[in-house]
């Protein structure tokens, strides 16, 4: 979980100051990323947000997508969300001492606001889009991101619903193929 939650923050051999259990988080979350990008289904979110968002349809898609997994956790998980993410923030804050410095201060925002829980509605997505807007070096369009989503919720439902149960397939064996090769 930890290293899956600083794995955007490390960059190259830093990777190798962290022990086996972050390292694979790490790991699992960029295949995640890269298998993410390269699937046909999330290629069709992004392609129809490019003309307005251009370079951050991607990063706009893994948002909607958050949103789905978010609002349809019962479908997909045992646990319920409020208690996945209480045990979230509580096993980050339990790690906080060796995270990078921006993933300790997006911890302090993403718990304070409880992003994984606010993302379930499209007004917590929206504030998300709002503060990623004001932080974007250049015009992201993202103040308009929920905008798009509304207006073409049912599709991008339909395309997280394929995609989803493939990750999960995938994820799976990526956590094999780390816990054969540890």
């Amino acid at each position: 979980m930890v290293g899956n939650f600083i794995a955007d923050h490390v960059k190259g051999s830093q990777i190798e100051s962290f022990g086996a259990g972050v390292k694979d988080g790490i790991m699992l979350h960029r295949c995640i990323d890269a298998y993410t990008d390269g699937h046909p289904v999330v290629r069709e979110s992004v392609i129809r947000l490019r003309p307005a968002f251009r370079k951050y349809a991607g990063v706009i898609v893994d948002m909607f997508y958050d949103h789905f997994l978010a609002r349809y956790w019962s479908d997909y998980a045992e646990t319920s969300l409020e208690a996945f993410t209480t045990n979230c923030y509580k096993v980050l804050q339990q790690h906080a001492g060796p995270l990078p410095g921006r993933s300790s201060r997006m911890l302090h925002y993403m718990e304070r606001d409880n992003w994984l829980l606010a993302y379930r509605e499209t007004g917590g997505l929206d504030k998300a889009f709002q503060g990623m807007a004001h932080r974007t070096t250049f015009y992201s369009g993202m103040e308009n991101a929920v905008e798009a989503l509304l207006e073409d919720y049912d599709n991008y439902l339909s395309e997280f619903k394929l995609f989803f149960p493939d990750l999960v397939i995938y994820a799976q064996q990526i956590r094999v193929g780390f816990k054969n090769h540890t």
